[in-house]
């Protein structure tokens, strides 16, 4: 068919709350991607920037809903109706999407689709996406326009310290290395709170031998979950936005007690980041079939998402190399993140590198955020 007839608008939120019927029906023949109002509704960032609909001779024959993470444009629903398959007309509408994510001075487009959806599976791949993550069935593909995402990589840690966020805020692409072996004496299973005005450890019992991968291991029993609350409840229940994150935070350490600590700690990661703003794709190097070790395996999963920037933390400066970051045209960067000094309700003398609930029940999230933009940073898009 020609494409050049097409005609491309806006989905705007006002657009799409009246139509949705209308975008709904074109994928009747498609069961498994039924939707309802609430979804094609739900606020993203960006969304009514970046989402298009596709009509021919004033008939609808496609849209696309997207969002913008990580500096990406993020696709969430791409349909064609059923008349208009095989005709030319995904490619069309990929392609304003395309346009419009350069428009946008954005990296390049990411998705997930099922790995049985075969035909969508080669749509994206003919058209230059790579397979970068496969997760629970589904396929994460991504089409980078250029080599400048900035990719910081770290274990999954307990709690983690406001430089680990600082990290994730930077970046386009984070990676949880899960599948790393468990480090005794680490921070993948315990961290500092303050208690009466002095730096105090929270730790998770592990039970076992450091000799798993920290996906594969898990705390010992669930006892400890009462004893964190009660521990952070007495000393931070007086702390100006306590009451504002506390609640979901004990639902998350109930739900996830059982699970292993890459589970566990990667939901406390992802809700904290949700709340600060922090808006980074992340992935799970278990889940990104690269192999190797060391510095060479880092440099491969950076390679993988097409990052051109590593960001690491201060203390890599003491064991990576440059060199093997170098040969694979990755530039090495540190953060050497040093934390403002903040109000800390139960100690006057300000205590730093404590984990990062000390500052989100002192401070708030928005001002962890405010402390981030503060500081700036490398990012692209």
């Amino acid at each position: 068919m020609t494409t050049n007839i097409l005609e491309f608008q806006l989905l705007t939120a006002d657009r799409t709350g009246s139509i949705w019927p209308e975008l709904e029906a074109l994928s009747a023949d498609q069961a498994w991607m039924a939707w309802g109002r609430d979804s094609y509704l739900k606020e993203l960032p960006r969304k009514w920037d970046v989402s298009r609909s596709a009509r021919l001779d004033g008939h609808l024959v496609g849209y696309c809903l997207g969002s913008v993470r990580g500096g990406m444009l993020w696709i969430h629903r791409f349909v064609v109706s059923d008349q208009a398959r095989g005709r030319g007309v995904g490619a069309a509408i990929l392609g304003e999407m395309i346009r419009v994510a350069e428009r946008a001075e954005l990296n390049g487009l990411i998705l997930k689709t099922p790995l049985e959806n075969t035909g969508a599976v080669n749509f994206y791949t003919t058209h230059g996406f790579r397979q970068i993550c496969h997760k629970n069935k589904y396929l994460t593909l991504i089409k980078n326009f250029n080599r400048e995402l900035v990719v910081g990589i770290h274990q999954p840690n307990y709690l983690p310290w406001l430089g680990y966020f600082y990290k994730m805020a930077i970046s386009n692409v984070f990676i949880f290395l899960d599948d790393a072996e468990f480090p005794k004496g680490s921070y993948v299973n315990r961290n500092k709170i303050a208690i009466n005005g002095e730096s105090k450890w929270l730790t998770v019992p592990t039970g076992r031998s450091y000799q798993a991968a920290i996906m594969d291991s898990s705390p010992s029993g669930d006892d400890w979950v009462a004893k964190h609350l009660r521990s952070m409840e007495s000393s931070y229940k007086r702390s100006p936005y306590f009451s504002r994150y506390f609640d979901e935070i004990a639902k998350l350490l109930v739900e996830k007690s059982t699970c292993n600590f890459a589970d566990l700690n990667i939901a406390l990661i992802e809700y904290v980041a949700s709340q600060i703003g922090i808006d980074c794709v992340c992935l799970r190097s278990s889940q990104m079939n690269i192999t190797g070790k060391s510095d060479a395996r880092l440099a491969d999963l950076i390679t993988s998402v097409g990052g051109g920037t590593y960001v690491s933390g201060g203390g890599g400066a003491n064991y990576q190399s440059e060199e093997t970051f170098a040969k694979k045209n990755i530039q090495l960067v540190y953060t050497n993140f040093v934390p403002e000094a903040y109000p800390q309700k139960n100690s006057t003398e300000f205590i730093p590198g404590l984990g990062v609930f000390d500052a989100l029940f002192n401070i708030g999230a928005d001002q962890i955020g405010e402390m981030f933009k503060a500081l700036g940073g490398r990012r692209s898009g």
